[in-house]
């Protein structure tokens, strides 16, 4: 039977495109891995850097001279990204390959802590797509705004242990963003810093930050080692596991419960997460017991997001005000001439693009974590003449990004780059990094920071506290510690801080408190 012409072309056109296709992958594979220090034979790097990581992963980048670096741990790829192009390049421009999170590298937080059931370390399955929903519905732009009344209640309250220990300033941000965040969440009411909710939900956190660390545990690169018992001489990281396991499950379940007791009994307030989910969606679905599920690995992920990043964010506004006196000044004279001597409200923002603009070049200036969240490759890839292979896990190095960019001297706080949503301030808007998969929490960030920096400039003045000299590192991204702040001989200048109360706009944030320079 004679064979039609268009089906040898359409045969010859299959041939053609599966001899690319293995030239493609053959040339790939060919290519170098992205560059890094040498490792030990078969095992690689077995530990990254230490503390800070992203300091050494930028001298790398020098070192060798490439936007991209790698390390081999146990087998595992890691690649970090430390310019803002890479990382764009990366995990925006070719999101589909590289919007995996991490299965490798996180087998102590995940795997032994139980830490799976955060949509931060989910595939994006049912259940990830499930608590977003959860988020959009009830941490979004709008629903964010029955938020308001409890937060400016614990604002006021936070200004008043401010003026009576003013010292004590991370402890009191800590305690009332944990109190605001419990009960925007659960609709709990907690009482005083030794709270027994709060320190539930702080051991808990401190235990999953601890086990988040990358490269601390052994078990990270080499996950067969979870199988090791406790008893195992050498296995101290399972006995860590099981202390922290047991933090971690309380801190997750126990303000839940307490909540859904509430709800069968009294009722819980309107302004809290819990309450739509507990009264209406859970009792509607099809599968209450999956429904109940992704509530309650939501709301305990929102404690877990929030908390540190916002304190972070706030120690940061802390050393702006004090090395930006004039940044600060002019935030004030804005808030003053606004405001005419009362405190601000939530309907003064779009009156302050100052303090707005303000607000982004801090998230700029000093991100508040230095590396990114890790995302794993689903395939072979190569970038800049290196091949990156699958299952690799990425991370961005924030902070060389943002204090390395071409932008006019990127390691100076300078509000009058960023544009705002007006347009009122000109310049170049800088970014960090950028995925196209948008945090689902992201209404409530970007509004805290900057509406907590505001209402405590429009007291300022009011009672002042004598402050040591500081001094910072400006190549160091993360924030410094509370020591910083409290310690250290008086300044020639004759530095002072003004602390003042604010209403938080979302429902992660906080009271604002700032620097004053006279």
């Amino acid at each position: 039977m004679a064979i039609d012409a268009w089906t040898v072309v359409l045969y010859l056109t299959a041939v053609a495109f599966v001899l690319a296709l293995r030239a493609r992958i053959v040339k790939r594979r060919s290519l170098p891995h992205p560059p890094g220090p040498r490792g030990w034979p078969i095992v690689g790097h077995l530990k990254p850097p230490e503390e800070p990581a992203y300091k050494e992963y930028l001298q790398w980048s020098k070192q060798y001279g490439s936007d991209v670096v790698r390390l081999n741990m146990g087998g595992s790829n890691i690649i970090v990204t430390n310019t803002l192009q890479a990382s764009s390049d990366l995990l925006e421009k070719r999101s589909q390959n590289y919007s995996n999170r991490a299965a490798r590298g996180v087998t102590m937080l995940r795997d032994l802590c139980g830490f799976d059931w955060s949509i931060a370390f989910a595939q994006p399955d049912e259940f990830w797509r499930d608590q977003r929903k959860f988020f959009q519905r009830e941490y979004g732009a709008r629903a964010i705004k029955r938020f308001r009344p409890a937060e400016t209640q614990h604002a006021r309250a936070f200004l008043r242990n401010l003026l009576e220990t003013p010292l004590d300033f991370f402890h009191h941000a800590r305690y009332v963003l944990g109190k605001d965040l419990i009960y925007s969440a659960y609709g709990l009411k907690t009482g005083s810093h030794d709270d027994p909710l709060i320190e539930t939900v702080e051991h808990g956190l401190e235990a999953t930050l601890a086990a988040m660390i990358p490269g601390r545990f052994l078990v990270d690169a080499f996950p067969i080692l979870k199988y090791i018992p406790a008893w195992f001489p050498g296995a101290d990281f399972q006995r860590e596991a099981g202390i922290w396991r047991a933090s971690i499950y309380k801190m997750v379940h126990e303000p839940f419960v307490l909540s859904k007791k509430i709800s069968e009994t009294t009722g819980l307030p309107d302004d809290c997460a819990a309450k739509t989910y507990l009264t209406d969606i859970i009792p509607a679905s099809a599968d209450p017991a999956y429904m109940e599920h992704v509530a309650l690995s939501a709301l305990a992920a929102s404690y877990v997001a929030g908390t540190d990043t916002t304190v972070s964010t706030l120690q940061s506004f802390f050393l702006a005000m004090t090395l930006y006196p004039d940044v600060q000044k002019r935030a004030q004279r804005e808030i003053d001439e606004v405001c005419q001597g009362r405190l601000p409200e939530f309907s003064d923002h779009d009156a302050l693009p100052y303090v707005h603009a303000l607000m982004k070049e801090l998230l700029r200036w000093h991100p508040a974590v230095p590396l990114n969240m890790v995302h794993a490759s689903t395939q072979d890839d190569a970038y800049n003449g290196y091949f990156i292979p699958r299952d690799s896990l990425v991370i961005a190095n924030i902070c060389p990004s943002a204090l390395t960019a071409s932008y006019p001297a990127p390691r100076i706080l300078r509000p009058s780059r960023t544009p705002t949503r007006r347009g009122a301030l000109g310049g170049a808007s800088a970014r960090a990094c950028t995925l196209r998969t948008k945090c689902s929490g992201s209404p409530s960030c970007r509004c805290s920071p900057r509406s907590t920096s505001c209402a405590p400039r429009a007291s300022a003045g009011r009672r002042s506290c004598h402050l040591g000299s500081i001094t910072t590192d400006s190549s160091n991204c993360r924030n410094p510690s509370p020591v910083s702040f409290a310690r250290g001989q008086p300044s020639t200048r004759g530095s002072y801080w003004t602390l003042w109360s604010s209403s938080k706009m979302a429902s992660i944030g906080t009271a604002a408190l700032s620097l004053y320079a006279r």
